[in-house]
Formats: C-alpha cells, structure tokens, sequence
C-alpha cells in the first residue's frame, strides 16, 4: 500500500476524535433544554375499567403540552387488565397523540409484573409522575400538579403536591 493510504486513514480517525470531543463539550455546556432529546416530564396513567372518563383526561393531559409549555413531556398510559373497552380507548388515543404511548397488561410478555413497574419502564422522563386512575382521584388535581411540573422554570421542577 502506498503511504498515502496510511494518511488518509489517520486524519480520518483524527476527524472522527475531534468531531466526538466537541460532541462531548456541546453536551457538557449546552444551556436549557434539548430539543430532540428525552421528555423532561413523564405522566405515568394506569387504568383499570375506565372507558367513560379515560379519554377526557388523556385529551386534557396532552393539552397541556400542546398549549404553550417548551418542556418536553410524555403521557405513559398502562391499562391494567380492563374488561371494558379501556383500552381500544388509550390505543386511539395513543395513535392520534405523539405525546402518549401505550401498553396493555395482558400484552406484557413478564407474567406477575406489576403495571407500575412496567410503566416506569417505559417513562422516559427526569421526572415521573405516577398516578393509578380510579375513583376518587381528582383529575382536576392531577392536571394541575403536570401543568404546575412542566412550567416551572429550569433545573427547579421539582414537586411534593398531594392528589387526592
């Protein structure tokens, strides 16, 4: 081979380590969030036989988003073993809303798993927000503690409020 190879291939490989190095400084002293990176907020929503208000909170949590807030965020829906039609509900959802993902209990190939570890297996967020939806929670509530976590201002979002 002649020498001219061996110094194409170096400066190749030195290109390549430069490029990796301010890869590395960008990430280490980038101010504010990224856009193209992870949620910074997960909504993690298990249900269980709640076809009639499901849907209308899902919309409600996904239009928090939609409304202004630069903070990436995520809606992890887990339905956990309905018997309704529950789940045909957050699967259209899901497939209409970029910001929900979906996952069905009985789909789960892990017999024995709980939805709330499955769930948080699948939040990609900091922060993660866990909420069983059932009677007695106060949507109203829940929404208010995302709108109040995705607006707070930089590295302070986090929360210790209370839904009942």
């Amino acid at each position: 081979m002649s020498p001219y190879w061996w110094v194409a291939v170096v400066m190749l490989a030195l290109y390549g380590l430069v490029a990796a190095a301010l890869d590395v400084v960008e990430r280490l002293f980038s101010r504010g969030p990224q856009t193209g990176g992870p949620p910074l907020v997960s909504v993690l929503v298990i249900v269980k036989d709640r076809e009639d208000s499901i849907e209308m909170f899902l919309r409600s949590a996904a239009g928090i988003g939609v409304s202004g807030s630069s903070v990436p965020y995520e809606i992890v829906a887990v339905d956990d073993y309905s018997s309704d039609n529950t789940w045909r509900v957050v699967q259209r959802l899901a497939a209409s809303c970029p910001a929900i993902k979906a996952v069905r209990m009985a789909d789960v190939p892990v017999p024995g798993e709980r939805a709330e570890t499955i769930g948080l297996f699948m939040c990609a967020g900091d922060i993660a927000l866990v909420c069983r939806f059932q009677d007695g929670v106060d949507e109203v509530a829940l929404l208010s503690v995302v709108r109040h976590m995705l607006r707070k201002p930089g590295h302070d979002r986090s929360t210790s409020l209370r839904v009942r």
